[in-house]
């Protein structure tokens, strides 16, 4: 059976990005020694899920270069979104 692994960096609030919808907040952190850098755990992954509010803000904030081209992403979401080309 596969696992699922929960990897986010959130506030306590849970959030993920601030009330700008960004994430520089990130920037300001060092990883601890027992961390988990992020190429690491994305070699060890067979999928990507998502909510719909992160995928608008890659969308958004991203290049055209789709993040997640050699594993599948499955967005969580009760409307239409608009896909990505890659």
């Amino acid at each position: 059976m596969p696992k699922l692994i929960y990897y986010v960096a959130a506030t306590i609030d849970g959030f993920i990005a601030n009330n700008t919808h960004v994430l520089d907040w990130l920037d300001e952190f060092v990883l601890g020694d027992d961390a988990t850098p992020y190429d690491d755990f994305y070699q060890g992954i067979g999928a990507v899920i998502m909510g719909s509010g992160t995928y608008e803000w890659i969308m958004a904030n991203s290049s055209d270069d789709w993040p997640y081209k050699n594993i599948p992403a499955f967005v969580l979401s009760h409307r239409t979104l608009p896909k990505h080309e890659g």
